[in-house]
């Protein structure tokens, strides 16, 4: 799949290099006399509760992730404009809704974000 961003096209790649940047990005975090540790688990869930609710901050998740291994990436500047310039358009539903469809052809996404806790 890929978005304009900033006059840039940028390529997103679901495979397991998504689920590890989600699960970075996204995952549960742990603090202890302080220092925090990324537990590497849940981020994937609550991507996938912010994908039902049409949240900007798990389309962000999906454009980091989606680019982490990516040469070029697109900056947080550069996300956070897009994002603006969609919720302002009649496709910002829309493009949820692709990227949701893309991310169900990939069986390693797809099991990750229906995963159930045992």
């Amino acid at each position: 799949m890929k978005l304009t961003i900033n006059g840039k096209e940028y390529t997103l790649h679901f495979g397991m290099d998504f689920i590890d940047e989600v699960e970075k990005l996204e995952g549960m975090k742990m603090e202890a006399e302080g220092v925090s540790l990324n537990m590497g688990t849940g981020g994937m869930a609550l991507l996938n509760n912010k994908l039902a609710s049409y949240h900007p901050s798990g389309l962000r998740t999906i454009i980091k992730a989606g680019t982490s291994t990516e040469r070029q990436k697109p900056s947080n500047d550069d996300i956070n404009a897009y994002l603006e310039e969609l919720a302002n358009s009649d496709d910002y539903e829309q493009t949820f809704d692709e990227i949701v469809e893309e991310l169900g052809k990939k069986p390693l996404v797809l099991r990750a974000l229906n995963a159930k806790a045992e």
